[in-house]
């Protein structure tokens, strides 16, 4: 009997040993990523960039990052550094109000493509990003350029509606580039109707109740 209960004993604890060693995910696997292009101090100097819903750019991205960032979405920040011949600066920086916090990743362009950095590909394919939402300046510039490309290299494109500026500066041209964009098949949504729970990468154990979700649509 002793015997027995030593084997057991033995046994259980051998068990314990196992369970620690095996690694437990941290988190679910994360296929989507935000990209915040051009959003630069100088850029912005040019007149007022503003969004569907007239609100300026700034303010507009900054309220996107919010969910965004509660939902564990990376964030990815693009800086163009092909239109000044001064050279990088703090003028080509982003604008403080929506500046990347630690863990953010930044990646510099030379022309109006992001995915023309191969660096920023190659980030994409190693975290194993599959859908790309889309903001920043300018709808019919920069951000066009990019989801053009990353469509045709197959991403998923999701383009927040009111989180984009046309060069022109005006709301209609802005509104413009929507329905064009709608137009040829591709998704777009305003960003208080984002599911940002179906597209969160969250840790196993956390509550999803701290994610924002859109309300339902009528």
């Amino acid at each position: 009997m002793k015997s027995l209960r030593g084997a057991l004993a033995l046994g259980l604890l051998l068990h314990a040993l196992l369970l620690s060693a095996v690694p437990v995910s941290a988190s679910a696997s994360c296929e989507t990523a935000l990209l915040v292009i051009d959003v630069q101090v100088w850029f912005l100097d040019w007149h007022s960039w503003v969004t569907v819903s007239g609100e300026e750019i700034v303010p507009a991205i900054s309220r996107l990052l919010e969910p965004a960032r509660d939902a564990e979405i990376p964030v990815i920040y693009i800086r163009d550094l092909s239109l000044d011949r001064r050279g990088d600066g703090d003028h080509l920086q982003i604008h403080q109000d929506i500046a990347p916090l630690e863990g953010d990743a930044v990646f510099t362009k030379f022309e109006g493509d992001a995915l023309s950095n191969p660096d920023l590909v190659a980030h994409l394919e190693e975290s194993g990003i599959e859908r790309l939402l889309i903001s920043g300046i300018a709808s019919d510039g920069c951000v066009q350029a990019t989801f053009r490309s990353a469509y045709r290299a197959g991403y998923e494109i999701i383009i927040i509606t009111d989180a984009h500026a046309h060069s022109d500066g005006t709301v209609l041209a802005t509104e413009a580039m929507n329905r064009t964009w709608l137009g040829w098949g591709l998704e777009g949504h305003p960003m208080d109707e984002i599911d940002w729970l179906a597209l969160a990468c969250l840790d196993d154990t956390a509550d999803s109740k701290d994610v924002q979700t859109a309300p339902a649509t009528p």
